[in-house]
């Protein structure tokens, strides 16, 4: 009798074994990844996006995992408020592929952006206010980042940018006697 009991737990551990070791198998390509910020912490509800649609987001860890077959050049991006996104471009097409997402956080960029202006280095400016535009920012970061865009091409006299941003910033509804204002600068400085 122990013998026959034995047998069956035997037989019922091996086909148990014999089909997680097939469903694995069958399981398919995986990507997993973790996004942090720049010291290193995890990024807790971050946006994975492919392409533009957003496959999951990421845990308490900042970890995050996808199973589907993503096609070779497909763009992986990692979103979250306040931080500049970043994007993998994935290459080849392998079974299992690690991503590690470092966002940068966009807080201090509008101060950098900000001191380069006083101290006159407009190109490192505009390269800041190009970096800011692209994190997830609240509306009157974004506000405030074409605000200072258009003050940086007053001081270049670049017209053609700075009506462009002009317009941007009647689109995000900004005080009319602030765009005016600048404006009139502008034709003063010519």
């Amino acid at each position: 009798m122990g013998k026959i009991k034995f047998l069956i737990v035997l037989c019922v551990c091996l086909v148990q074994f014999f089909s997680s070791c097939r469903s694995a198998e069958i399981a398919g390509p995986r990507i997993e990844g973790i996004a942090a910020d720049e010291n290193g912490e995890a990024l807790c509800g971050a946006s994975i996006f492919l392409d533009e649609e957003c496959i999951c987001i990421t845990d308490m860890y900042g970890h995050f995992s996808i199973n589907r077959t993503l096609p070779e050049g497909s763009t992986i991006r990692c979103e979250k408020e306040s931080y500049v996104s970043a994007e993998c471009i994935m290459e080849g097409s392998g079974k299992y592929k690690v991503i590690y997402f470092n966002l940068k956080s966009a807080e201090g960029l509008f101060a950098q952006a900000l001191k380069s202006v006083k101290e006159e280095d407009y190109k490192k400016a505009l390269s800041i206010i190009s970096e800011l535009k692209t994190g997830l920012i609240k509306p009157e970061e974004f506000v405030s980042s074409l605000y200072l865009e258009s003050v940086v091409y007053l001081k270049l006299h670049e017209e053609d940018n700075f009506f462009n941003v002009i317009e941007d910033l009647k689109k995000h509804e900004v005080d009319y006697e602030c765009i005016e204002q600048l404006v009139n600068d502008f034709g003063r400085k010519k």
